[in-house]
């Protein structure tokens, strides 16, 4: 037992050991070629791990040689431009030299978004392309985004993500005065004396949250809270499509509790 104990802290530290050198991303940053590295990473991790019999270096030399060849590829698509839109692919371009690509827009419409998470709400919802002003801060980064789970028109916690510009967001539950609630993974593993500044504005936005969520039993509403004032995101039924794994059965109990209170 012992034996496998120390494997696995070896291939665990060789594993993030290698995660770092190919640098900091979230995994919707990552390239093609960067994820296809990932996958083998782990799956030359696991191999040995629980394999007494296979030689751990069987497990660290591939993967040393995989970081090699993600540092070749890296620097191939910084000098070639050919190599990198081979590698990366091309971005959409939606509008050139001043014209607007209606091919590719068109494109975009017969896509079934619905169907890829099976949000079957959204099926039959007439699609729009929303082109809006661009949220920014005198800093030039993104301006937080706050997520207010609303139950029969009334917004009873809400969530705010830290950290997602590092590329290491955290996800953090807090009632309408901002104190912490303990109900998912994150806020559960923050530090007992845990805070964060009630932000200005969040008063506001908790009425704007309020009144955008009359009509439904449920509805997340997601507003950014901007030096110039508070600024309106999204309205989602099935936040990150039933499928946020952060979440715990508190989480599920709390919010249980809120659509019974008013049936």
């Amino acid at each position: 037992m012992l034996t496998i104990f120390l494997r696995s802290v070896i291939l665990y530290a060789a594993s993030l050991l290698a995660m770092r050198a190919m640098g900091k991303r979230q995994v919707g940053q990552l390239q093609p070629f960067e994820l296809v590295v990932v996958i083998m990473i782990a799956e030359l991790a696991a191999t040995p791990m629980g394999g007494v019999g296979i030689p751990i270096l069987y497990g660290l030399l591939p993967m040393a040689a995989l970081v090699v060849c993600h540092g070749l590829l890296t620097a191939l698509c910084m000098k070639s431009e050919r190599v990198r839109v081979w590698l990366c692919g091309q971005p959409t371009v939606l509008v050139r030299n001043g014209v607007i690509c209606e091919k590719q827009l068109r494109a975009w419409g017969r896509e079934p978004f619905w169907a890829y998470y099976s949000e079957l709400q959204y099926r039959h919802v007439d699609k729009k392309l929303l082109i809006e002003e661009y949220i920014g801060t005198p800093d030039g980064t993104l301006p937080e985004d706050y997520k207010f789970y609303c139950f029969h028109g009334r917004a009873d916690c809400v969530m705010l993500c830290v950290g997602r510009d590092e590329g290491w967001p955290k996800f953090y539950f807090f009632d309408r005065d901002f104190r912490l609630l303990r109900i998912n993974r994150d806020s559960q593993a923050a530090p007992e004396d845990f805070t964060l500044p009630k932000p200005a504005g969040l008063d506001e936005a908790l009425a704007i949250a309020d009144r955008l969520s009359k009509p439904f039993d449920f509805v997340r509403v997601d507003l950014y809270l901007t030096p110039r004032g508070v600024r309106f995101g999204e309205l989602t039924f099935t936040p990150a499509a039933a499928l946020d794994n952060k979440r715990l059965p508190e989480t599920d109990l709390r919010f249980g509790r809120r659509m019974e209170e008013t049936l």
